[in-house]
């Protein structure tokens, strides 16, 4: 019996995760009806590469680099290494080829400390085990690593036999995204020598080409500075066995400050212009309006539908705070830093948060939000949409003022946050204040004698003038 009532309290608890996973999404699902041989198949042709053993010429036109001054340390995994490679980790992050999750070694040191053992004497022998590849020299390595890399699909109804996987990049892996970055890096260099980048406002000179990952984003200052770069961009494709995706691509024409008519091809086909189809990269809208205007209402919009969603769940409320927290505003802090939002529209969300969080908690509506989120004597462990705003905003700053690249820096020169609240100005109010207190100095706290008391805030004064 005892048994028996512990798993039906197991089976309620993840009925409730799921339904808590499933309340700001759409329910998604299917069965894959065909036979066994249809997506095997697909994945030989899909995934397999015929001219795999083929080598590739050096393209002329692509400069060699410089040998590196710094040579690689090929010195066998240190203990450090590998232990704050696997505490960085996120413990939800995906496995790799071995299925085994980061969780594992996170709450085992010994299967940790065993897995060391392991890859000492795989680098010493220079060899990787057949069973570590499903999923001499380091190059050595790599291509015994990738010798006998396959994947295979499961279903309801059958499990497809082991297939090669001789392109893309696997989930988990994380060899394979350094490779494709280091050889997708070849083919920018190739297509900058065609043209060179405009220059910023602030008088900083743009990189006519800049990509993450797979992602070309090409700023150029003349319609035939474009066409090079994208007949150049063809033949290095080309050659390097890959080709672009015109359908997914779009393109934006200006003259004299108005949008223009002006389109462009690749591979003979026709890039569509964002006057035709929007398009969204990293979390960003991009449409032919060219401002950030309406994107404030939407977010207002999700949060409001969110909220919904969550209070018509059959949680109790503890929980629905808890979901609120932290699955709803998590959502909505990268549009709040993506876009030119105004305070006004984020104080909304956060006055009909605190409605909720009142209903919820059993609380008078008269109540301030300052016992919500105050430092008093019952401090509840939530955070105010507000301050996350705020928050949010003067990191994005302090990222773009601290990159090295000046390009990023020039960036820095749109953002806006509305009339009643500017990152900038908070920045450097709180730098004044540190900077004040420093020079003050210790000082006498209550009955204490002189210079006793905490000196936290000097240190951070200090650190502020240091930098």
């Amino acid at each position: 019996m005892g048994g028996s009532k512990i798993q039906t309290k197991v089976l309620e608890k993840s009925r409730k995760v799921e339904e808590e996973a499933s309340l700001l999404e759409e329910k998604k699902g299917g069965t894959l009806s065909v036979e066994k041989e249809d997506p095997e198949a697909h994945l030989r042709e899909t995934y397999s590469d015929p001219e795999r053993s083929k080598p590739l010429s050096s393209p002329g036109y692509v400069p060699r680099p410089p040998e590196p001054s710094i040579p690689m340390d090929i010195s066998q995994p240190k203990w450090s290494e590998l232990s704050a490679a696997v505490r960085r980790a996120r413990a939800a992050a995906a496995p790799g080829p071995n299925g085994v999750p980061y969780r594992v070694y996170k709450m085992c040191p010994k299967t940790l400390y065993l897995l060391w053992k392991l890859m000492r004497v795989a680098w010493r022998k220079q060899c990787i085990p057949v069973s570590w590849r499903r999923a001499g020299e380091v190059k050595g390595m790599i291509n015994n690593y990738f010798a006998d890399f396959k994947l295979s699909i499961s279903t309801r109804n059958f499990t497809t036999e082991w297939q090669r996987l001789e392109k893309g990049i696997a989930m988990g892996c994380s060899i394979s995204p350094l490779l494709f970055t280091m050889g997708f890096e070849i083919l920018l260099i190739g297509a900058k020598q065609v043209v060179g980048g405009v220059r910023a406002p602030s008088g900083e000179k743009m990189p006519p080409l800049r990509a993450f990952m797979d992602d070309v984003t090409s700023i150029l200052r003349t319609a035939p500075c474009t066409n090079r770069v994208l007949l150049r961009l063809e033949e290095l494709t080309a050659w390097a066995g890959m080709q672009f995706k015109p359908s997914k691509s779009r393109s934006l024409s200006l003259r004299k400050g108005k949008l223009s008519g002006r389109t462009f091809s690749v591979n003979g086909q026709h890039i569509p212009t964002i006057q035709e189809e929007s398009v969204k990269s990293l979390g960003r809208l991009y449409t032919s309006n060219l401002n950030d205007k309406g994107r404030g209402q939407e977010v207002l919009e999700q949060a409001c539908n969110g909220l919904q969603q969550i209070d018509k769940s059959e949680l109790p409320g503890r929980l629905k705070m808890w979901c609120v927290q932290f699955m709803l505003f998590p959502r909505l802090k990268w549009p709040l830093k993506m876009y030119n939002i105004s305070v006004s529209t984020v104080d909304q969300i956060d006055r009909k948060a605190n409605a909720y969080f009142r209903r919820w908690l059993g609380v008078p509506r008269c109540l301030s939000s300052v016992a919500l989120y105050g430092k008093n004597k019952l401090n509840l462990p939530f955070s105010s949409i507000a301050e996350d705003f705020k928050l949010e905003k003067v990191r994005l700053v302090l990222e773009l003022e601290g990159s090295q690249d000046p390009s990023v820096r020039a960036a820095n020169q749109g953002l806006s946050t509305g009339k009643k609240w500017s990152a900038s100005t908070s920045i450097s109010q709180a730098i004044s204040r540190q900077q004040h207190k420093d020079l003050v100095g210790s000082v006498q706290v209550g009955r204490a004698g002189f210079g006793w008391g905490k000196r936290d805030q000097r240190k951070v004064g200090l650190h502020y003038l240091g930098k």
